[in-house]
């Protein structure tokens, strides 16, 4: 028996897998299978769990919920990328969340739209931060919608989307059912080959399934996006000061449950506790060494051919 690559179509032999993981909330086995042929490592079964976005296990979705305003590094480079030339630029963002980007992107002068599987942080979006067009829907349900209401985009964003997706190939041509002629697709991936890679999932959940279904590389996702015959540039993101700061602090804070460790996500982000303000100064070589080494992420631009 053969198992498929989600992104390819190779087969790859059942009991050719790398590892297993065991997610004990559901009391289910995943297994990562590498694809040889496009690079792509990934879990199987790919079922997507719609509970596990609702229900705060990762504590992401908890802040999500609150309504914080949290930008990302890959945020801020695509706001930055289009600083004096959104006027009026139709914006989708898929997997919105509780609306940070859009939120910020409108007042950059973005026509904005958002969906995202997740009720609780599109009601975040809606009644926190006052967007308007956020739906609560999959992606199937938004492009029947758009269909119907005529709804067609410039650019269409999805920021640390893809590796949840079950039907990489699939995501990605609806995407394009949704694109103006001309129109862009900019987000970003965890990247697989990141430092200590390893060490940051040792005790989390978030990398793995059913959260994330899909490893990549650079060559990865780039291959993925020829395949589905989008032209892609594809580079490594270097992460903020804020951003390792957080990792640290998330990390001690996953191992010790200290509440010290705990960092507001708010654009404030530095908080009045001396003792954390402290610890901040205490890691800022470290932050500052891991600055120049360290690849968390990988950022794509694509447009159809």
């Amino acid at each position: 028996m053969s198992i498929i690559c989600p992104s390819c179509g190779n087969e790859i032999r059942e009991n050719y897998f790398k590892r297993k993981y065991l997610y004990k909330p559901l009391n289910k086995e995943y297994k990562l299978y590498h694809c040889d042929k496009c690079d792509l490592e990934f879990w199987t079964p790919l079922e997507f769990v719609k509970e596990v976005y609702e229900n705060e296990e990762v504590r992401g979705y908890e802040e999500f919920h609150q309504g914080l305003i949290d930008l990302k590094d890959d945020h801020l480079m695509f706001l930055s990328s289009y600083e004096g030339k959104a006027d009026r630029l139709k914006l989708l963002d898929i997997g919105c969340g509780n609306g940070s980007l859009i939120y910020k992107a409108q007042e950059c002068g973005f026509d904005v739209y958002g969906i995202d599987v997740d009720s609780k942080s599109i009601q975040a979006a809606s009644e926190k931060l006052g967007l308007k067009n956020v739906y609560n829907m999959s992606l199937d349900e938004f492009v029947e919608y758009a269909k119907k209401e005529g709804l067609k985009f410039d650019v269409i964003t999805f920021f640390q989307v893809l590796e949840h997706q079950t039907d990489p190939s699939g995501f990605i041509q609806k995407v394009r059912k949704l694109l103006n002629p001309g129109g862009k697709i900019i987000g970003s991936v965890p990247n697989r080959n990141r430092l200590f890679a390893e060490f940051s999932r040792s005790g989390r959940t978030y990398d793995f399934p059913p959260h994330h279904f899909l490893w990549f590389n650079k060559k990865a996702l780039e291959n993925i996006f020829l395949i589905n015959s989008f032209e892609v540039r594809v580079s490594k993101l270097k992460p903020s000061f804020k951003r390792i700061i957080k990792l640290i602090f998330d990390l001690f804070y996953d191992r010790t449950k200290l509440g010290i460790f705990k960092l507001s996500v708010s654009e404030r982000f530095f908080s009045n506790s001396v003792i954390q303000n402290v610890f901040i100064l205490v890691f800022s070589p470290i932050v500052l060494i891991l600055q120049g080494i360290y690849n968390s992420d990988l950022y794509f631009e694509a447009s159809g051919e």
